[in-house]
């Protein structure tokens, strides 16, 4: 099996993780497994003759290029499928992707069955592409939601979720800890700010902390993923009483004995059409991790979590505050939603999520 990935790898964002998790979770199957990315098509071009060593500059150039990416990135597509043929062996069983013109070219190219994880609903071209994916054979198409699914009236027996997933070592971890301890107010954000929306969602959830002072002098609040100076630009026009901490970079391997410290996790997204499809993989791990889930009241959150999480209103000033006073008073019955939620993550592993898709390639002819 190969996995196709026209973006870096490997890399610590999430569909970095999600790969290598997933690839690990197909070898502790008995299959053999081959990550190929960018860098691998980049660096062969690089060992070329002059002109492939110059194609390789062009590319990066290109793709790294704000102006210029929307129409690089499709054209890199084209061009990285048809290098991935002479890569992956004609005897490779499945190539497995989530960009959607690498697969339809990759299809012709290949032999091989395709899986295609659908991460967002798709725009005009986008839904076009998928439209000619489902007519070809020896293809899978895994939205990571229902909604996607839905959306795309994709049949459910055919089209398995490739829903986000957690790792053994979270659920260890979090196995350990009692649901029904006192919780601290050690408080745990994680996620990175690499683009607007993701700063919006940062500024919202900062101007909320800001009405803790009088209430919750005690709670301390440790975001993850956001470089300490980029935090402090935010913090200097505010003046928070709530002890803010700042860790820029943490490999995800070191984030089950961490995240041992807090017993709260905030999920601050908004319902911005940017994270409407999205399926926050830190979600997943929080429950793991028996960490009581506090998310934005989004239909998105509410779909994937259900009762698993306790909601405030994004939109309502001191929302949040509320919340978090009621978690401390104990009026909440936390204990057994955190054992619900446990509950709910051991059914969103890695091993789980190859089963189901490989179940499908295996009913696709040949």
């Amino acid at each position: 099996m190969v996995f196709v990935l026209s973006g870096n790898f490997p890399t610590t964002k999430a569909y970095g993780v999600t790969t290598r998790e997933t690839a690990r979770a197909i070898e502790h199957l008995g299959h053999d497994v081959k990550v190929v990315s960018k860098l691998d098509v980049i660096r062969r071009l690089e060992k070329g003759r002059r002109i492939a060593r110059a194609q390789a500059k062009c590319w990066e150039v290109l793709i790294n290029s704000s102006k210029l990416s929307r129409i690089a990135f499709p054209m890199w597509q084209v061009f990285f499928a048809v290098k991935v043929r002479s890569i992956v062996s004609r005897d490779t069983e499945i190539i497995w992707s989530r960009e959607p013109i690498l697969a339809l070219i990759t299809s012709y190219l290949t032999p091989s069955k395709i899986v295609l994880e659908i991460h967002h609903v798709p725009r005009r071209f986008g839904k076009f592409l998928i439209g000619i994916l489902r007519r070809r054979p020896r293809i899978v198409l895994s939205p990571i939601k229902v909604s996607i699914r839905e959306s795309l009236s994709l049949n459910p027996i055919d089209s398995p979720l490739a829903e986000m997933s957690v790792n053994e070592d979270f659920l260890m971890a979090g196995k350990s800890r009692k649901s029904s301890r006192p919780l601290s107010g050690k408080i745990v954000v994680l996620g990175k700010i690499s683009n607007a929306h993701q700063r919006a969602s940062f500024e919202s959830l900062l101007n909320e902390l800001k009405l803790l002072n009088s209430t919750l002098e005690k709670t301390e609040v440790t975001f993850i993923g956001i470089e300490e100076q980029i935090g402090r630009e935010f913090l200097s026009n505010l003046d928070l009483g709530t002890r803010i901490i700042f860790k820029s970079h943490i490999k995800h391997e070191d984030l089950p004995s961490l995240l041992c410290d807090f017993d709260l996790g905030i999920v601050p997204y908004s319902n911005d059409p940017y994270f409407r499809d999205t399926f926050p993989i830190k979600i997943v791990e929080y429950c793991a991790m028996k960490i009581l889930v506090i998310a934005t009241n989004t239909q998105t959150h509410k779909t994937i979590l259900g009762e698993n999480a306790i909601y405030y209103d994004l939109n309502k000033v001191g929302s949040l505050n509320n919340v978090l006073n009621q978690v401390w008073a104990g009026v909440l019955d936390t204990s057994s939603r955190l054992d619900r939620a446990y509950a709910w993550a051991r059914t969103k592993t890695y091993n789980e999520r190859v089963k189901k898709i490989l179940q499908a390639t295996c009913k696709l002819e040949n």
